[in-house]
């Protein structure tokens, strides 16, 4: 992409943004927005959630994914340090411990029978299984909602994902 192509891109998404995204503010603010180049709109608190939702409701055509107000609030979106805030890595802890317990709770007494498979477990203790790991995200997502964790079933070196987002096990701490 040459630095004209990516004027036009970000013009592109200013539009988008200023025509469907601006009057998300007062409702949404501070929630992930994925705006299709026709308009359609999905909103969501979690952005790994709407990046699925997105392909899945709105499909593969051009969108802009932004945090509603973020435009607003100073220009192009920002970027935030990989590991976020003091108080950011600290609900990331909490939330592999948490997903850690879930798992020697529910998901070892399945090895035996079901390893390999994918297992989606909510904090609340229900939990689904299934062979494919992309039809388990719909499947989790509607049998148990938000927040569940998403595990392979088998040896903790396999990757796991937390409600929808995949964690490598060399950035377990």
């Amino acid at each position: 992409m040459d630095l004209s192509e990516a004027e036009r891109f970000f013009e592109q998404t200013d539009r988008l943004y200023e025509r469907y995204g601006k009057p998300l503010e007062a409702e949404h603010w501070g929630k992930y927005a994925a705006i299709h180049q026709d308009g359609r709109t999905i909103v969501d608190e979690y952005m790994d959630v709407l990046g699925h939702r997105a392909r899945a409701e709105l499909g593969e055509g051009p969108m802009l994914i932004t945090r509603v107000g973020e435009r607003s609030s100073g220009g192009a979106p920002k970027l935030l340090h990989p590991y976020g805030t003091p108080e950011q890595q600290e609900e990331r802890r909490r939330r592999r411990e948490l997903g850690d317990r879930l798992y020697e709770q529910y998901g070892k007494p399945l090895e035996a029978e079901h390893w390999g498979k994918y297992l989606a477990i909510h904090p609340d203790g229900r939990f689904v299984l299934g062979v494919e790991r992309e039809v388990m995200h719909t499947k989790a997502l509607e049998e148990l909602g938000k927040g569940y964790f998403l595990f392979r079933v088998g040896p903790k070196a396999t990757a796991r994902w937390t409600g929808l987002r995949r964690i490598s096990p060399r950035h377990n701490d």
